[in-house]
């Protein structure tokens, strides 16, 4: 009996101190935020439209990495008038597509908190361009790169991201909006991701079939922070699936590509943009 119950203590402990390893950060590498912000500056891709920019939107896309869903919106903002810089946080952290799939969508790394960083980072290159310095920001994820975003909204003054060992103050002040799509808002998040420190406005389009996150954490989150005063609105697509705007096989394979929810999406998003972008100026 007592060997049994040591070869079951082993496993238990070695799985313990993995959990606790991942979901606290420690052996996260640490780098300086002017490090950092090279870094996501170098894996950043910048669309700028025809005409003088309305604003800029910074990208984060989902576990899998930049697909059709976030390469479309990016041509949707462009279209619309704002400067669209999309972060590659897989190609930024060393990680090919497949490596996302394998890690990040199984949180093995790369977590929000971490992944919170490149949020600041880009932010902090963003609001430095002389060329981009007076326009409105706003900042639009899509399921992991949500939660990343959530996580970067809630740090305090003093606070800062798993790897960070300094960062700028303020970077998320003065946001004109935020958009979600299908966002992570489960158990692995930290609850500053549901108590922002910022509250710019926000937008949260949720799948109401999501068979991968869920919309019910985020209804939840998103319900009892609109009580709180938070400026966020939430549209539901009671039929659609997670990366409904996915347009090429995504990551997770069966989960279905709908244009009719996409192209009210598209509309959705703009007529945000535009509403807080103006007001921000």
């Amino acid at each position: 009996m007592r060997k049994l119950l040591v070869g079951l203590a082993i496993p238990a402990l070695i799985f313990a101190l993995a959990f606790a390893c991942l979901s606290t950060g420690i052996l996260v590498p640490k780098k300086s935020f002017a490090a950092h912000r090279a870094l996501i500056a170098a894996h950043t891709a910048r669309l700028d439209p025809d005409g003088a920019p309305r604003g800029v939107v910074l990208l984060f896309h989902g576990c899998g990495g930049v697909r059709s869903a976030v390469e479309d919106w990016a041509q949707v903002f462009r279209r619309a008038g704002y400067v669209a810089l999309t972060v590659d946080s897989l190609a930024a952290h060393g990680m090919s597509r497949l490596g996302g799939f394998a890690f990040v969508c199984t949180g093995l790394a790369l977590w929000g908190q971490e992944r919170a960083g490149d949020v600041l980072a880009a932010l902090g290159s963003a609001r430095a361009d002389p060329d981009l310095a007076d326009l409105p920001v706003a900042l639009a994820s899509w399921s992991h790169g949500g939660w990343a975003a959530m996580e970067a909204l809630g740090f305090a003054p003093g606070e800062l991201p798993w790897g960070l060992e300094d960062a700028l103050a303020g970077l998320t002040d003065g946001l004109a909006g935020v958009l979600f799509a299908y966002p992570y808002c489960g158990w692995a998040s930290s609850p500053r991701a549901a108590r922002w420190h910022a509250r710019p406005p926000a937008l949260a389009l949720l799948a109401g079939r999501d068979s991968v996150v869920g919309a019910e954490p985020c209804i939840a989150r998103f319900t009892d922070a609109i009580e709180d005063g938070y400026p966020i609105e939430v549209h539901v697509y009671p039929d659609a699936d997670h990366s409904f705007d996915e347009r090429t096989r995504n990551e997770f394979g069966r989960l279905a590509y709908d244009p009719a929810v996409t192209q009210d999406a598209f509309a959705r998003g703009i007529a945000f943009l535009d509403r807080v972008s103006a007001s921000g100026r």
